[in-house]
C-alpha cells in the first residue's frame, strides 16, 4: 500500500464557534494531519483517507471540554476517536460517547498508545465494529494497565509487557458476563 501525509496549520486569531461547542475555541494554531492511501488507475489516481488526526497548539479547548471536541471531531471527519486523558472519550460519528474513568498512570508511558491501538485492531479482526472495538480496547487496555500497576508498582511496568494481560481481561471479563 503506497500512502501519502499532508499537514495543514489553521491559525485563527480571535476565539472561534463550532456548532459541537457550547463555549467559543481559543484562538490559535490548529493543526490537521491527514492520512490516505493512493489508488493508482491506468488514467487517474485517487485518495482514500484512513486517518485525520487534529492536533491543537493550544490545549485549552480540549481540557476545558474533552467530550465536545470527541465528538464534533467525529462527526466532522466520520470516524470513531479515542481521546485519552485520566478521563477517556470514545466518541463516534453518529453523537454516541462513551467515558472510561479507570486509567492510571502506568499507561502514561510512550508505546502504551501502540499497544491500545492493537488492542483495538485486534477487536475489530474479530468483528466488532469500530465502536464497540474502541470501547472494549480502552478498558481491556486500562485493566491490563491496572494489573501491570498491581504487579511493578506505577512506574516499573513497560508497554511491551500489557498484551501479555489481555487474554486474561478478556476471560475475566467473559465469565462475569455469564453470571
Amino acid at each position: 500500500m503506497i500512502s501519502q501525509t499532508t499537514h495543514k496549520s489553521v491559525i485563527f486569531s480571535e476565539p472561534f464557534q463550532l456548532p459541537e461547542f457550547e463555549t467559543p475555541l481559543p484562538a490559535g494554531t490548529y493543526d490537521v494531519e491527514t492520512e490516505e492511501e493512493v489508488l493508482k488507475g491506468n488514467v487517474h489516481t485517487a485518495l482514500r483517507r484512513i486517518a485525520t488526526t487534529l492536533r491543537i497548539r493550544n490545549g485549552a479547548a480540549i481540557e476545558r471540554h474533552p467530550d465536545a471536541v470527541a465528538i464534533a471531531f467525529a462527526r466532522d471527519r466520520g470516524v470513531v476517536v479515542v481521546l485519552k486523558g485520566a478521563v477517556t472519550y470514545v466518541a463516534e460519528p453518529e453523537g454516541g460517547l462513551w467515558t472510561h474513568e479507570h486509567g492510571n498512570i502506568g499507561l502514561a508511558v510512550s508505546g502504551s498508545g501502540d499497544v491500545l491501538a492493537g488492542v483495538i485492531a485486534g477487536l475489530l479482526a474479530r468483528g466488532c465494529n469500530c465502536a464497540q472495538a474502541a470501547a472494549w480496547g480502552v478498558a481491556l487496555h486500562a485493566r491490563a494497565g491496572a494489573r501491570m500497576v498491581a504487579r511493578h508498582g506505577p512506574l516499573g511496568g513497560l508497554p511491551r509487557e500489557l498484551p501479555d494481560y489481555i487474554p486474561r481481561e478478556m476471560n475475566a471479563l467473559a465469565a462475569a458476563s455469564k453470571r
